[in-house]
């Protein structure tokens, strides 16, 4: 008994380190950055639909990200890195992780909304 005590108590802590080192990993992704030389990366949205189905970026690369909207209200979420931009907003982030991630609209738009995805392609 006292032996599957200890078993199952260092298999507990083993998951927690693996839990906390995947999230450590995911928070690198994309940094909050400030740099004077940043790409700027507007994203336009209008009812149901970005202006554009991918968006480009360097690895590395400091970006200004913003939303304008054309027709309706809008906002913007990229889960997996942790970017959410709002409209009259922007932010800058460093993305350290070569990938393809989702673009979605994330205020509540409409009929549509559900529709409102792009990508972000990270090379």
């Amino acid at each position: 008994m006292k032996k599957m005590l200890i078993l199952i108590t260092i298999l507990a802590i083993a998951l927690t380190a693996a839990a906390c080192a995947a999230s450590e990993d995911s928070s690198n992704a994309a940094v909050e950055t400030s740099s004077a030389d940043a790409k700027e990366l507007k994203i336009i949205a209008s009812d149901f639909a970005f202006d554009q189905t991918e968006y480009k970026v360097a690895v590395g690369e400091p970006v200004n990200f913003s939303i304008e909207n054309a027709d309706g209200f809008h906002a913007f979420k990229i889960k997996k890195l942790g970017i959410e931009i709002d409209q009259g907003s922007s932010k800058q982030f460093t993305i350290n992780e070569p990938g393809t991630y989702e673009i979605r609209c994330s205020i509540q738009c409409g009929s549509g909304h559900n529709e409102m995805v792009s990508t972000l392609v990270v090379e």
